[in-house]
């Protein structure tokens, strides 16, 4: 981003008219960044996930800093659209590192897929492990993915009519997800 001279023009405030990072986390500020997602080359993903990446930092050491609690109050919410995208940040670090602290990451992304590409095999799984929340929308069709989650769901026994007996079935079928609405 910094070869650009419109984009690197756009880093450099006037002086005294900065953007403060404690101040936007002590005072609950909006960001948002937007960028098209059409390249995984998209010149503004580094000057993002650079922006990202010191806001994290700064609130990591605030929260350290809010001693005995060591959380940040209030707390902070990164939702991370597009992430493999344009704002590719190190989430799978950062995910297992900011528990308990007052820092709340929502990464949003359309499949393991993107995550194995930008990440690795190894980092994609440590993201969906440390990923406590999953929401998945309907129009997956990924087999593996629709298995993955139907086995996640787990199962439940159900009395067979008319028998005495009761039969293990899947809380939800790869069929049932695939076809959640909207």
């Amino acid at each position: 981003f910094a070869t650009d001279p419109a984009i690197a023009s756009c880093c450099l405030p006037v002086k005294g008219e900065g953007f403060s990072i404690r101040g936007f986390i002590k005072d609950q500020g909006t960001l948002s960044l937007i960028a098209p997602a059409n390249s995984k080359h998209n010149p503004l993903a580094p000057l993002f996930a650079c922006l990202v990446g010191e806001i994290k930092h700064e609130a990591v050491a605030m929260a350290l800093d809010n001693q005995p609690a060591g959380r940040l109050d209030p707390p902070l919410l990164l939702g991370l659209d597009e992430i493999t995208q344009i704002c590719p940040v190190p989430i799978d670090q950062w995910l297992a590192g900011v528990g308990g602290l007052g820092i709340q990451i929502i990464p949003v992304v359309h499949g393991i897929s993107q995550l194995k590409e930008r990440y690795g095999d190894d980092a994609a799984q440590t993201i969906l492990n440390t990923t406590g929340c999953k929401v998945l929308f309907g129009g997956i069709t990924d087999d593996h993915q629709l298995e993955r989650y139907s086995k996640l769901s787990g199962t439940v026994h159900m009395k067979v009519t008319g028998q005495d007996s009761h039969s293990e079935h899947p809380v939800m079928s790869p069929a049932m997800i695939r076809m959640l609405p909207k």
